[in-house]
């Protein structure tokens, strides 16, 4: 039968304290230096299993950042061929397109000249041919714009207090 704190159990287990030092202080020049995702550092437990504690490296951590920075520097300059390189080693294209953003009004346009026509097949019961109206909206908007929105107003002026007020309201700004 042991005895619980005798000379011996002291020994031993400041021997264990010991090595398990010994094997932490050695494994620390590899967890600064190395270059793998952890490092592997042997203790010894009360009862004398081995067990092996993964404590990640320093040197993982740094080319993780490195890459990192390196990613945020090529999106920061992002020119015709940027890539990014993801954690797995393998890169991807950055492709690069600007936001719409709604363009500003348009304060003025000359007036439209007459109608142009085209063919009204879906709606030919209707009106055949389709009348319509173009507006010249060079350097009004930009190049690629794709949609314009406009507003159609049909007026039923059918006095001439109503005449006088679309006179002096809409034609003036004209």
């Amino acid at each position: 039968m042991d005895t619980k704190y005798s000379l011996t159990t002291l020994l031993n287990d400041l021997l264990k304290l010991q090595n398990n030092g010994y094997q932490i202080i050695s494994k620390l020049s590899e967890i600064v230096s190395s270059n793998a995702d952890t490092v592997q550092i042997p203790i010894t437990d009360n009862n004398g299993v081995v067990q092996t504690v993964a404590v990640p490296s320093f040197g993982s951590i740094k080319n993780q950042l490195v890459r990192l920075e390196n990613n945020i520097e090529s999106l920061s300059g992002i020119g015709a061929d940027s890539s990014v390189r993801l954690a797995d080693g393998t890169f991807r294209k950055v492709l690069v397109s600007k936001l719409q953003k709604e363009a500003a009004d348009i304060k003025s346009m000359p007036l439209p000249i007459g109608f142009s026509t085209r063919e009204n097949w879906f709606f030919e019961s209707f009106l055949n041919p389709l009348l319509y109206v173009k507006f010249d909206l060079t350097n009004q908007i930009k190049f690629n714009t794709e949609n314009v929105e406009v507003a159609r107003y049909i007026l039923n002026i059918d006095s001439d207090a109503k005449k006088k007020i679309y006179n002096d309201t809409f034609l003036k700004q004209i």
